[in-house]
């Protein structure tokens, strides 16, 4: 089921839409649970009314429409599941000794965080697919950083703006692409 709010007014000649970041595993999904959730989005919605306008927030209708069409999808077994863990292992290994061959061939195996990837790619969940690269660079680095008696605050440096440029890119399609692009990048910067 796909939930989301938008609550929208008008001040002035402009039309402000207020769509709250909701994690939809912490949303209710009974009538009663949904309901009290919109009335604490609209009372916030008014109190920002008010604060832009000046003026009491009107009444807002409520209408609420479902999608009850789940959308499946298949998991993998443990053992592929453990392989794929198992290969990401040999990217971090890698990194550790700063062994680019090793590194190289490692980077191009199928991985965990490849196949999370491409299933957020997959849905277009663009945050999801952030999230998952900002988690393997983050291990990358650390891998890169705690075996080589690296400069902490040169390594903090590089690492910040990899991972800024991660937050900041419209797309990071094709998922797997831009994965080894970074990963590569991480390298070299912190080989040299």
């Amino acid at each position: 089921m796909t939930i989301f709010f938008v609550i929208e007014f008008r001040i002035a000649e402009y039309l402000i839409l207020v769509v709250p970041h909701l994690n939809t595993t912490n949303i209710p999904l009974d009538f009663h649970g949904l309901l009290d959730f919109g009335i604490k989005i609209s009372e916030s919605c008014s109190l920002l009314y008010q604060l832009l306008y000046k003026l009491p927030a009107p009444k807002w209708k409520y209408e609420f429409q479902t999608n009850n069409s789940p959308t499946r999808m298949e998991f993998l077994g443990k053992a592929k599941i453990e392989k794929l863990y198992s290969n990401e292992q040999k990217i971090f290994s890698a990194m550790s000794h700063l062994d680019e061959a090793e590194f190289t061939r490692a980077l191009h195996l199928p991985t965990y965080t490849g196949y999370i990837g491409s299933a957020f790619e997959e849905k277009d969940y663009e945050r999801g697919m952030q999230d998952s690269l900002i988690h393997f660079m983050s291990i990358l680095f650390y891998e890169g950083m705690k075996s080589n008696k690296l400069a902490v605050d040169l390594v903090l440096k590089v690492q910040n703006d990899l991972l800024g440029r991660i937050e900041f890119r419209t797309s990071l399609k094709p998922f797997i692409q831009t994965m080894q692009e970074l990963a590569t990048e991480c390298f070299i910067a912190l080989k040299k």
